[in-house]
């Protein structure tokens, strides 16, 4: 009985043994089919994160649409339309006239804000306008228009019987221009004029026309001074100094304060004239200038992208699109701080 018992024993140790090496090699195979099943997961899925890590949405684009016409017909098909970005020149979309008279263009809008571009057909321009916000303005009903001046050139008739003819296109000149009177401020050392009307509308006027915008100041020595009870009043555009050295524009009756070097460079070639304290004191104080004087015409813009014309010396709203292509067609805007917003 004592050997059967101690074989049974015997028995039983080995049996749990097998037991727990089968269950060994059981676990293994389970950590293993695992770990290869993990392996197989991430394999699967970090390329999916990293494309999506590094794949940014794409940009909305503002659809711009509209009627188009040349020599006041509708635009014929095939009619090419190119926007170019007027700070840089640089093309930043172009379509093709799919329909006689109509058009549609997405423009990506979103590096331009606020900037603006020209329309240009078949290199010709057709409209001008300012790259909103998508988010705010998705698309701009907006309607473009060029003249072209046909030239044709006949060939003669002794090298070709059939006569060939070529057509070169070029904006039409202006035949007239009005223009307003010399303004009195004098800035970098030039007075300018503004531009009235043009004949005929839309016209491109040319370099002499241009030049007719602005001349020369007249010389400061030959400046008219009044005196009144013994003291001396200079006209608008003078430069005075008095005993603390500071420097003063003359404009309406006021002094105006030159507060820096950059701000006194617009000035340079008129003088400035030494006058006593009692003369610097004759005039009540004006804005400060802390840089560029802009004159009746310009536009300016701040940070906060609303654009203004400079109107007898002050600032006007201009309110919408319209009234900037209808009055200030292709005209450059200059980007200023709030600062100077505020003060003009």
């Amino acid at each position: 009985m004592v050997i059967i018992h101690h074989t049974i024993g015997v028995l039983q140790c080995v049996l749990l043994i097998i037991i727990m090496y089968l269950g060994r090699i059981l676990c293994k195979m389970i950590f293993l089919k695992l770990k290869i099943f993990i392996i197989i997961i991430v394999g699967f899925f970090i390329p999916v994160i990293v494309l999506a890590s590094e794949t940014s949405p794409p940009e909305i684009p503002v659809l711009f649409y509209g009627n188009v016409k040349i020599n006041n017909n509708p635009a014929p098909i095939n009619t090419i339309i190119s926007i170019v970005d007027e700070n840089n020149n640089l093309e930043i979309a172009s379509s093709t006239i799919k329909n006689i008279g109509k058009y549609f263009i997405e423009i990506p809008c979103k590096n331009y804000v606020g900037e603006n571009i020209v329309f240009n057909l078949d290199n010709f321009v057709g409209g001008q306008n300012i790259c909103p916000d998508v988010m705010t303005v998705p698309s701009v009903n907006f309607n473009l228009s060029a003249e072209y001046k046909i030239k044709v050139k006949e060939e003669p008739k002794e090298k070709n019987k059939n006569i060939a003819s070529s057509i070169i296109f070029s904006p039409t000149p202006c035949v007239k221009v009005i223009y307003d009177n010399w303004q009195t401020a004098c800035v970098n050392n030039l007075q300018y004029r503004n531009v009235i009307s043009k004949i005929p509308v839309n016209c491109v006027m040319t370099e002499n026309q241009k030049a007719d915008t602005k001349k020369q100041c007249e010389k400061n020595k030959n400046i008219n001074k009044t005196k009144v009870l013994g003291a001396e009043f200079y006209p608008n555009g003078s430069l005075i100094r008095g005993n603390n050295a500071k420097i003063y524009l003359i404009e309406n009756n006021k002094k105006r304060h030159i507060i820096n070097l950059e701000a006194l460079k617009q000035f340079a070639g008129i003088e400035i004239f030494n006058v006593t304290d009692e003369t610097i004191n004759l005039y009540s104080i004006g804005n400060k200038i802390i840089g560029r004087i802009y004159k009746d015409g310009d536009l300016i813009r701040g940070d906060d992208m609303k654009i203004y014309v400079i109107l007898n010396g002050k600032k006007k709203h201009i309110i919408n699109i319209k009234e900037l292509r209808l009055n200030y067609f292709k005209q450059k805007i200059f980007n200023i701080s709030m600062e100077e917003i505020v003060k003009n």
